[in-house]
């Protein structure tokens, strides 16, 4: 499945095992992983660029360097994944679990990150600009230097994060713990 290519009828991929899947650099745009697990996948600097992987298990996935603006990850399984690097403006990973996950220096700017688990993760250096955060839980995250700037964090679960050097120009705070 190395350098996958799209065709007029986007791939479809859902309700899929593709665990360990090798899709380095591949041309995903628009890809529908609807509800498929790709435990262990290899994304790195793949373009997912408003896909679908809403449902999916993506434990321990890599995504580092992966261009997955406007994708929609609601509802799925992202424990231990690697998105370092990567570029999820405008992304939505709503009601999902991303323990563990390491987002070190990745773009969330305008995200949908209401709702998401995100405790022990790494988010140091990461642009949060603008994203929203309602009610995540980010227990022990690491969140050194990130931007959080006119983020929302209303009800956000922050104990023990690591919040030096964070910068929340305008952010909503609002019942934050």
């Amino acid at each position: 499945m190395k350098n996958a290519k799209p065709n007029k009828k986007f791939l479809n991929f859902s309700k899929k095992t593709l665990d360990n899947v090798k899709l380095k650099r591949a041309n995903l745009k628009k890809a529908n992983f609807k509800e498929s697990s790709l435990k262990h996948a290899d994304f790195i600097e793949a373009d997912l660029e408003k896909a679908n992987l809403s449902k999916a298990v993506l434990e321990h996935a890599n995504l580092s360097g992966a261009n997955v603006v406007s994708a929609k990850f609601q509802n799925s399984s992202m424990k231990s994944a690697f998105f370092v690097d990567a570029d999820l403006t405008k992304a939505d990973l709503s009601n999902s679990n991303m323990e563990k996950a390491d987002l070190q220096n990745a773009t969330l700017k305008n995200a949908e990150i209401s709702n998401v688990t995100l405790n022990k993760a790494n988010l140091e250096e990461a642009n949060l600009k603008g994203a929203d955060l309602a009610d995540s839980v980010m227990n022990g995250t690491k969140i050194k230097n990130a931007d959080f700037s006119y983020a929302n964090l209303h009800g956000a679960d922050l104990r023990e994060a690591n919040l030096s050097g964070v910068h929340s120009k305008r952010a909503n705070l609002s019942f934050a713990n």
